[in-house]
């Protein structure tokens, strides 16, 4: 009998330390499950495009946002107003809207696909490019999470 206590002594007490390793290890599995659910979401990419820099433009640039970038790379026609170029942007003398010019982005589906670039202004329009969207004219970015 005292043997049979003995052993049910040392049983239990393996059981608890198998029962406090098995804690221990949910407590970690919870944080690695947490850790992957967020590393597994993936990062809304945008972009920035650049043409080709001129004299009279300087570098028309356009922010494009992920869910835009996200067409644009998948092929689909896309076209986007920039925020617009007002002369004295690029120099110090004062312009009024006369020289103001929206920029107009016409995706043709996609990378290394035509793209079409025109200012519009008030009395003039002028397509400023006309080629392909090169890899050399993209700046992707990744959208920070409301989180940070």
């Amino acid at each position: 009998m005292e043997t049979t206590n003995k052993l049910l002594k040392v049983l239990l007490e393996k059981v608890n330390a198998v029962h406090k390793i098995a804690l221990k290890n949910q407590v970690e599995i919870v944080k690695i499950r947490k850790q992957l659910l967020h590393k597994s979401k993936p990062v809304p990419t945008g972009a920035f495009v650049s043409a080709d820099h001129s004299y009279e433009w300087g570098l028309p640039t356009i922010r494009i946002s992920p869910s835009n970038w996200g067409k644009i790379k998948s092929g689909k026609t896309l076209k986007l107003r920039g925020q617009g170029w007002r002369f004295n942007d690029y120099f110090d003398e004062v312009s009024d809207d006369q020289f103001f010019h929206w920029d107009y982005w016409e995706f043709q589906g996609g990378i290394n696909i035509p793209l079409i670039v025109t200012m519009l202004g008030k009395h003039s329009s002028e397509v400023v490019y006309n080629s392909l969207l090169y890899l050399s004219m993209i700046k992707e970015f990744q959208q920070k999470s409301s989180r940070e």
